[in-house]
């Protein structure tokens, strides 16, 4: 019996957790207000696959439905960070550098693109 009332509630959470995607892009945020950690939603994608496909699903959903709003400039450097993206040019000793940002938060990477 009390396995069946964890996979009930775990059912309920995954169905909240999908529709909150189509409102709330990032894991965290969507983890939150599940009332689960942000790994536990990890985990559910690593093991249940029509899990992943609806939460992806819902996920394009909220792009879709936000991009119209996105000013042109964002979306350029959203859809391209090579060549759009936030770039910063440093200057050490005489020489300047560039540094390029991709990804995002939490864990941006960054590179040079001198030689």
């Amino acid at each position: 019996m009390k396995i069946d009332k964890v996979a009930e509630r775990q059912a309920e959470q995954k169905k909240l957790a999908i529709a909150l995607a189509k409102g709330l892009y990032h894991y965290k945020w969507i983890a939150s207000g599940v009332g689960i950690s942000e790994k536990t939603i990890h985990d559910w994608k690593n093991n249940d696959e029509d899990f992943v496909s609806q939460l992806h699903q819902a996920r394009a959903d909220f792009i879709y439905n936000n991009m119209r709003r996105a000013k042109p400039e964002f979306l350029l450097q959203t859809a391209d960070r090579e060549t759009f993206g936030m770039k910063q040019d440093i200057t050490t000793g005489s020489k300047p550098f560039n540094i390029i940002v991709s990804g995002s938060y939490p864990k941006p990477q960054f590179r040079t693109d001198n030689d």
